[in-house]
């Protein structure tokens, strides 16, 4: 059976189609909130704006709870592949921006919260009270 020109293009198409819709399930399994945010905390984690400039700290995809330590007047999160996964290398302590942590800010989570997006911090709250 000889394949006319529309077949072969109908044939890509599909192939392209298979492909992009594939990657796109791959981004929404990776892209997920964190435990426990949808309903309890979403709009909290939809809330979240830079302290300079008002910037949104991305989505509740971006944002994870932590484990944080202060380094100094400084504090460093704890990024993991598991909960960041395509974000990073490697586990591996970061170094936190003075400029994106939002002091003061309540924390329902009770843990520290860090917003990643593209291997850039966006975020961070401390847990209440730190």
């Amino acid at each position: 059976m000889r394949w006319s020109r529309f077949m072969v293009m109908l044939a890509s198409a599909a192939i392209v189609a298979a492909g992009l819709t594939a990657a796109v399930m791959v981004a929404v399994a990776v892209a997920k909130p964190p435990d426990g945010a949808p309903g309890l905390y979403s709009a909290w984690f939809e809330g979240l704006h830079q302290p300079h400039g008002g910037l949104a700290c991305c989505s509740i995809a971006d944002c994870r709870t932590v484990e944080y330590r202060a380094r100094g007047v400084h504090f460093e999160a704890y990024v993991s592949r598991t909960l960041f996964p395509g974000e990073i290398d490697n586990d591996q302590w970061v170094t936190v921006p003075d400029r994106v942590v939002l002091h003061g800010e309540p924390n329902p989570t009770g843990e520290g919260v860090l917003c990643l997006f593209h291997g850039t911090v966006m975020c961070f709250v401390p847990a209440s009270g730190t």
